[in-house]
């Protein structure tokens, strides 16, 4: 996934993806209140959902099970400051 801007870009590569979450802030409705969260070991892109193509990230998340849809409809109904995990890869324990 590539998230481009006039500052640069980040590009994430699902498969490095160890979670995803939503963020909201009490900014809207004239200012990004929402973003998604894609964590990777080598950092996180912050994406707005404003972002042109944003829709398709939603489908991104098909390719990771068990994600949780119903924490992207309650974030989009978020109207303040608020962060929604919305899948995480399982982490093994070592005992």
């Amino acid at each position: 996934m590539r998230y481009l801007t006039g500052e640069g870009g980040v590009i994430v590569s699902l498969p490095e993806v160890v979670r995803v979450e939503i963020e909201t802030t009490g900014d809207g409705p004239t200012e990004d209140d929402l973003f998604w969260l894609w964590v990777t070991p080598e950092g996180t892109a912050r994406i707005p959902a404003s972002a042109t193509g944003s829709e398709k990230m939603v489908d991104a998340l098909a390719a990771f099970s068990g994600a949780r849809y119903e924490q992207v409809i309650a974030a989009s109904g978020s109207t303040e400051p608020r962060l929604f995990i919305v899948w995480q890869k399982d982490r093994l324990l070592v005992h």
